[in-house]
């Protein structure tokens, strides 16, 4: 993970994955930390309640 700090004004520090690039959020802030499911190597267990963006769906997700 690499992060980036950001001069005043601005205040909230944003983490990248190394390898992909896929933004992990401020993991140091406390609050909740969303990861896009398409960014996992294998099926996470759960399913999603909606499908925002169908045609990125993970090669693990069928279509029901």
């Amino acid at each position: 993970m690499t992060r980036y700090r950001p001069k005043p004004p601005f205040r909230f520090t944003r983490s990248f994955c190394k390898r992909c690039g896929t933004s992990l959020g401020d993991p140091d802030s406390g609050r909740i930390l969303a990861i896009a499911a398409s960014c996992l190597d294998d099926d996470p267990g759960v399913r999603p309640s909606f499908d925002e963006f169908l045609p990125d769906r993970p090669p693990w997700e069928k279509p029901e």
